[in-house]
C-alpha cells in the first residue's frame, strides 16, 4: 500500500441495521482524507440486516468506491452471508476472517462438508487464517472420497445433507482405517441435535450448533489440530 492509500477500520455496532444510511455516509466522508481509501467493517456483532442496514452498507461502499477503494466485511455471520448472496450484494464486497498466511504444502488441509453454499463459504473463509488449504464437499460421499485422498487434519461435517447425511458419513469415516483417525466436528441446527440420540454421533470430536461464531469454530479447529485427540464424551 503506497502513501496515498489508507485503510479505515470500523467497528460495526450491534444495531447497525437501525443506523440510517446518511449517518454512515457523513461519518465515512468526514474520515476519508487520502486519495485512496479502503474500509474494513467488523461484522462480528451483526446477526441480521434489515433494509436500513443494507442501505448503510451500500452507502459506505459508495463513499469508499469513489475514493478508489474497497470495503472488506470481516467475520460476517452465516445468516448475513446468506442475505448478501440472495440479494447478490456479495459481489460488491470483499470478505475476511483475519490475516491469511501462506499455507506450506506439507500441512494437511481442512475439509468442510456443507451443502448450503453460504455456510460453506463462511466456514472456508474462517479457516484461511490457520494457513492451511481448505477443501470442500457438498455431500457425504464426496467428503469420504476427499478424506481418503487428502487425509485432512480436521473435517467440519454438516448433519443434514442430501445423498448421505452427517450421521452416515461419520460412521463410514470412523469405520475406514484410512480416515478413522481424523477429528470430526459435527454441525447442526439446535433443533436437529435436540431431537437426535447422542449415540448417533459416536466418534465426533465436537458438536457445534448453528448459527455459530466463525472465530470460535476456527479456534476449535486449531485446538483439534494441535491435540489430534477427540473430546471426552
Amino acid at each position: 500500500m503506497n502513501a496515498s492509500e489508507q485503510t479505515l477500520t470500523l467497528s460495526t455496532p450491534c444495531d447497525l441495521e437501525r443506523r440510517a444510511a446518511d449517518v454512515w455516509r457523513k461519518t465515512a466522508a468526514s474520515l476519508l482524507k487520502p486519495s485512496h481509501i479502503h474500509a474494513e467493517l467488523d461484522m462480528s456483532n451483526t446477526r441480521s440486516l434489515d433494509s436500513s442496514g443494507i442501505a448503510a452498507l451500500l452507502a459506505l461502499r459508495e463513499v469508499v468506491s469513489k475514493r478508489g477503494g474497497n470495503v472488506r466485511l470481516v467475520n460476517p455471520a452465516p445468516q448475513v452471508m446468506q442475505l448478501l448472496e440472495l440479494t447478490r450484494m456479495h459481489r460488491l464486497f470483499q470478505f475476511g476472517f483475519g490475516v491469511t498466511q501462506p499455507a506450506p504444502e506439507s500441512l494437511r488441509p481442512i475439509l468442510v462438508v456443507e451443502d448450503e453454499p453460504h455456510i460453506r463459504t463462511v466456514c472456508e473463509l474462517s479457516m484461511k487464517p490457520l494457513g492451511r488449504r481448505v477443501l470442500s464437499a457438498s455431500n457425504g460421499q464426496d467428503a469420504i472420497n476427499i478424506a481418503r485422498r487428502e487425509n485432512p487434519s480436521v473435517i467440519i461435517l454438516d448433519y443434514v445433507m442430501p445423498l448421505m447425511d452427517g450421521r452416515q458419513t461419520l460412521r463410514r469415516l470412523k469405520a475406514d482405517e484410512a480416515t478413522k483417525h481424523i477429528p470430526v466436528i459435527l454441525m447442526s441446527a439446535t433443533e436437529t441435535l435436540a431431537g437426535s440420540q447422542h449415540d448417533s454421533f459416536e466418534g465426533a470430536s465436537l458438536f457445534i450448533t448453528k448459527p455459530f461464531s466463525p472465530a470460535a469454530l476456527r479456534g476449535e479447529v486449531h485446538r483439534l489440530i494441535q491435540t489430534h485427540l477427540p473430546l471426552a464424551a
